[in-house]
């Protein structure tokens, strides 16, 4: 795989380098040594810890903010995501609006903020470690990033609502069949079974939003795969577009080629496709895909004698002329000029026009088609 710089890395280096002496040092804390281990952090995915350093970093001097700001966008993004993903939605709500206070023209962010604000009041993250009792997630690596699994919205959600509803569903049937059953009063049977009636219809309401949240779920008709997607990304790929491997979305770096070096149109840094044919469709002699070269002839002569051939006579182009391009045959080759072996002295040789069939001579220097034999 092609290895390209981290472009944050790389331009957090650049600051370092420029950095003057002694300038960014207060009461012994060197901002060289912060950022370098803030880009530590970032490299080893502890994005908690690069956020403390950066930040110290601009604490220390606030005129470094501007450069380091969108960096810092980057950290809060990928934290953000990460704690949605462990549905720590409180947490992600307040990382994203870091991350929209830095640059708050991200609509990417905007969503997530929306989806993780949305989640947060739903409870969905019911029984989730609280952050008081959770361990300092500067404290570890953050590089362990759940799995992007699209099952995952099948998991239990249970919120108090919930369970409220379940217990009212229990307490009518178990009221209303106690009512039709004990009581000797006709009035007091029917009000049992009515309740006992609505008991019964609630639970299936309970079933079918059950059912309906165990296949989205979301109570909330958010689509929890989606979400998951979209925090992925968030999580994947850097402030300016691109991933640790200098990729974007797309699979192609910055300079447009993707992990095999071809472009979009298929064509590598040279013009060439994987065949190695130009948009032309010639390849670096100048052959199109048929073998028929375009080139002067000298050329012409070396690059036959490479191919363990040599250039026909003109005897040779004209019986080929007659075969391909004569009694209502048109081949590919049906037209322009094509060198011969045979020299008229030492600036000119013999040609064959295809398209008439008749002979003439050039100066070797021009560029005509080449067959090898």
């Amino acid at each position: 795989m092609k290895m390209v710089a981290d472009p944050i890395i790389g331009y957090l280096l650049f600051l370092l380098l420029f950095l003057p002496t002694g300038v960014f040092a207060e009461e012994g804390n060197d901002v060289s040594a912060v950022i370098t281990a803030g880009n530590a952090c970032w490299k080893a995915e502890n994005y908690s810890c690069a956020i403390a350093n950066w930040n110290n970093a601009v604490s220390f001097n606030p005129g470094l903010n501007a450069q380091i700001a969108p960096f810092l966008a980057g950290a809060y993004a990928k934290r953000g995501a990460q704690y949605y993903l462990e549905k720590k939605y409180s947490e992600a709500v307040t990382d994203f609006d870091e991350v929209l206070r830095l640059e708050p023209d991200s609509t990417e962010i905007k969503e997530a903020r929306r989806l993780a604000a949305r989640a947060a009041s739903n409870n969905l993250g019911y029984g989730q470690p609280s952050a008081e009792t959770e361990v300092d997630p500067s404290a570890r690596p953050r590089s362990a990033l759940p799995a992007q699994d699209n099952n995952a919205s099948r998991e239990s959600l249970v919120s108090p609502g919930i369970l409220a509803g379940i217990a009212i569903t229990v307490i009518l049937v178990l009221l209303g069949l106690s009512l039709a059953c004990v009581s000797a009063t006709p009035r007091i049977k029917v009000l049992g079974r009515v309740m006992s009636g609505l008991g019964v219809i609630a639970a299936c309401g309970m079933l079918i939003a059950g059912l309906q949240m165990m296949r989205e779920g979301d109570p909330i008709n958010m689509k929890a795969a989606d979400n998951r997607e979209l925090m992925h990304s968030i999580w994947k790929y850097n402030p300016d577009g691109y991933d640790k491997d200098g990729y974007d979305k797309n699979g192609y770096d910055k300079d447009g080629y993707d992990k095999n070096g071809y472009d979009k149109d298929g064509y590598d840094k040279n013009g060439y496709d994987k065949d190695g044919y130009d948009k032309n469709g010639r390849d670096r002699n100048n052959c199109d895909r048929s073998g028929i070269c375009l080139m002067n002839w000298n050329k012409a002569n070396a690059y036959c004698k490479q191919q363990g051939k040599r250039l026909p006579t003109v005897k040779e182009l004209q019986n080929m002329y007659e075969n391909e391009c004569t009694g209502g045959r048109r081949a590919k080759t049906c037209y322009g000029w094509f060198w011969s072996s045979e020299e008229t002295g030492s600036a000119s040789a013999r040609v064959v026009n295809f398209y008439y069939g008749y002979v003439y001579y050039h100066n070797k220097r021009y560029h005509y088609h080449v067959r090898c034999r």
